[in-house]
């Protein structure tokens, strides 16, 4: 069940990022869609896996303030390395940038935009949980 819950909500995520990116993109870009397609892809992967193994390590019932300070703090430099390494795929391999080029053309508003949805990405999973804890007290 809980597995079920991951991939439709993975799946909502990828909705949304194809959405997204035909509006910033008009539509006409086929290789836009495709590279926004491979980062949220890979950053719904990189987060769920993420999450899984805090889950598993740490039990939101026994220690919810150490899985959630873990899950703020290991989120964001997790999600501003796979934003480096996916911007530097994308730079180098799909639009053929050197790494010098590829250096001075990283800006430090995007990783910072990184760093806010981050954020939002682990506040939205520990809201779920306090929501269904919430529910499950409320049913006993």
């Amino acid at each position: 069940m809980k597995t079920k819950k991951i991939i439709n909500t993975s799946l909502l995520i990828i909705l949304l990022s194809i959405i997204i990116s035909f509006i910033f993109h008009s539509g006409n870009s086929i290789t836009g869609f495709i590279i926004t397609l491979g980062y949220t892809t890979v950053f719904t992967l990189v987060n769920m896996t993420y999450f899984h193994l805090i889950g598993n390590k740490n039990s939101w019932e026994k220690h919810p303030k150490k899985t959630m300070t873990l899950s703020l703090l290991g989120l964001i430099p997790l999600n501003i390395v796979t934003f480096f390494v996916l911007n530097y795929i994308t730079s180098v391999f799909i639009f053929h940038q050197s790494w010098t080029e590829f250096i001075h053309s990283q800006n430090l508003i995007t990783y910072f935009i990184v760093v806010l949805i981050s954020c939002v990405i682990a506040l939205f999973i520990i809201n779920l949980y306090l929501i269904n804890r919430l529910s499950k007290q409320s049913h006993e």
